[in-house]
């Protein structure tokens, strides 16, 4: 018969003290079954769950999870960029989030630029010249308008813009035109116009002010005089492909 409450436990006392103890003392190793006791696991686990618990219950509390709303933070700068640009010429480079990325017409400014001027160069020498075509749109330099398309069609600056043949006849190598354009967006696509230089600058290992290009002269074509005088009156700090490029001094 199945007893519940204070008569199981009484029960339970008796049983341990009259049938278990004893046999303890008498079975090799201690050892006793619960069935040679005359009792089951199922009734102990009845009288046991039957008895009054001396600790209330305690409801367990869910860790708190705070819910951000509305975050407000800063697109974060990519590691390998932070890095690149930690400092740019002794001076520490910022991020203004607030700049528009170079827009689609200015990519298509620039690659028309870099396709009439030095489609037959190395991918180095392509967007060397797209770093002094971006450079002269920088606000910091008063001489040269101040967008990338007016930069590129500047009077009297990169010869094919005013040369009414060239002009008439567009892109004829389309296959290279899309791949220097392609290779400008792998590049700087995405960025604010002074970030863009300034990742040319690091990639190509060019120092800040990077503004003019020649063609190499060469004996058989010199240069006129007073084209070579303008030229003299700067600094000369790179060679790549057939160009030479040039800061002010």
């Amino acid at each position: 018969m199945k007893m519940e409450g204070p008569e199981a436990w009484k029960n339970a006392k008796k049983v341990l003290k009259e049938r278990i103890l004893p046999q303890l003392k008498t079975s090799p190793k201690g050892f006793i079954s619960a069935a040679s006791a005359g009792i089951t696991t199922i009734g102990l686990m009845s009288s046991a769950a039957a008895a009054p618990s001396s600790k209330p219950d305690v409801k367990k509390e869910e860790p708190r999870v705070e819910e951000k709303v509305g975050r407000t933070d800063p697109p974060k700068v990519p590691k390998s960029i932070e890095n690149l640009l930690e400092k740019h010429k002794g001076k520490e480079v910022t991020f203004d989030f607030s700049k528009e990325a170079l827009s689609e017409t200015a990519i298509e400014c620039l690659a028309l630029n870099v396709y009439h001027e030095a489609r037959g160069q190395s991918e180095k020498g392509w967007l060397a010249v797209a770093l002094v075509t971006l450079g002269r749109a920088l606000p910091e330099y008063k001489k040269f308008p101040k967008d990338v398309c007016g930069v590129v069609y500047q009077d009297k600056q990169f010869s094919w813009t005013f040369n009414k043949d060239i002009l008439a006849r567009g892109v004829r190598e389309h296959a290279r035109y899309e791949k220097i354009k392609m290779s400008i967006k792998n590049a700087i696509g995405g960025q604010p116009l002074e970030m863009a230089t300034i990742l040319l600058e690091k990639r190509l290992e060019l120092e800040h002010g990077v503004l003019y290009y020649r063609v190499i002269e060469k004996p058989e074509k010199p240069y006129p005089e007073h084209i070579n005088a303008i030229f003299a009156r700067m600094k000369r700090v790179a060679v790549i492909d057939d160009h030479e490029f040039f800061t002010d001094k």
